[in-house]
């Protein structure tokens, strides 16, 4: 095993640590919220399963000699929860963290339906998380509802 490889194995393994982390930390936080509701998105999720495909085949393809290529693409595989999904909460958009949950308050966001997709918008972003599945369940339509009652905006769901 040549420098280069043992160093790009190194971070295959961080990766996948950092994948299993985030995504455990996802699952915690989406345990524990009593309300909640799951949006994601479309685009996110196209990209990551063609990633985690593409990954997959040269690593069998490979005949498995590049452990650290196989290391990514699980990696990949196990973070898709955590990047493609957000967990929405009478308290805002949840964030999970490392070891923690942090709230982008709903008093501070905001969001728009276009088309079919969902944007919200969040403090501190220039542009918006646009999510397309999950966005017309009941859950999220009452929970998006919810937001605009409590801080006095007409709600666009219910709007004439």
């Amino acid at each position: 095993m040549t420098v280069l490889e043992t160093i790009i194995f190194v971070v295959a393994v961080v990766l996948l640590a950092v994948s299993a982390l985030m995504t455990v930390s996802w699952l915690t936080a989406f345990i524990r919220e009593k309300e909640k509701a799951l949006v994601y998105s479309a685009e996110m999720l196209i990209c990551a399963g063609i990633v985690t495909i593409l990954s997959f085949a040269v690593f069998i393809i490979g005949k498995g000699h590049d452990t650290a290529l196989g290391l990514i693409a699980l990696a990949v595989l196990i973070s898709i929860p955590s990047v493609c999904g957000v967990i929405l909460t009478p308290k805002g958009v949840c964030r999970s963290l490392s070891f923690g949950r942090k709230y982008a308050p709903s008093s501070e966001v905001s969001y728009e339906f276009k088309g079919s997709a969902l944007e919200i918008y969040t403090p501190g972003s220039t542009r918006p998380a646009k999510f397309q599945i999950g966005t017309k369940s009941i859950r999220t339509v009452k929970m998006l509802a919810d937001w605009y009652q409590k801080h006095g905006y007409e709600n666009p769901l219910i709007k004439d």
